[in-house]
């Protein structure tokens, strides 16, 4: 009985790590507009600097395109600061733990798909 539960709980926690995975690695498309990109062209040196930074941390699996999806749909989504140096600010101060959270919390509420459709191969 104990090795049953203990093998649905490794189940669950491969799961639960191949979905934040996804997360991880897969890139939102977002209503993007003119004054967006701009911004993005505009931030992507900080946001390469700090990508930097967390890959000498030893978080190699964020990118670019994920510390953007943090600032667009969590830390600027009701507002995007307005001066420069406070959209460099908001990116510097930005740790790991942060983006974790928010990756913790997406991963959350995505909707899981059934067992039978995942590959469980990829897991292991």
């Amino acid at each position: 009985m104990a090795k049953k539960a203990k093998e649905k709980r490794t189940i669950f926690l491969l799961l639960f790590l191949f979905k934040i995975k996804i997360i991880l690695t897969r890139i939102e498309v977002l209503k993007l507009n003119d004054s967006t990109i701009s911004l993005f062209e505009k931030i992507k040196p900080w946001l390469n600097l700090k990508t930097t930074e967390f890959h000498l941390l030893g978080y190699t699996q964020i990118s670019q395109a994920d510390l953007w999806r943090y600032l667009i749909s969590f830390s600027w989504k009701k507002m995007i600061p307005i001066h420069y140096y406070q959209q460099i600010e908001c990116i510097m101060q930005l740790t790991p733990n942060d983006y974790l959270n928010f990756a913790s919390v997406e991963a959350l509420v995505s909707p899981i798909s059934l067992l039978e459709d995942m590959n469980i191969d990829d897991l292991l």
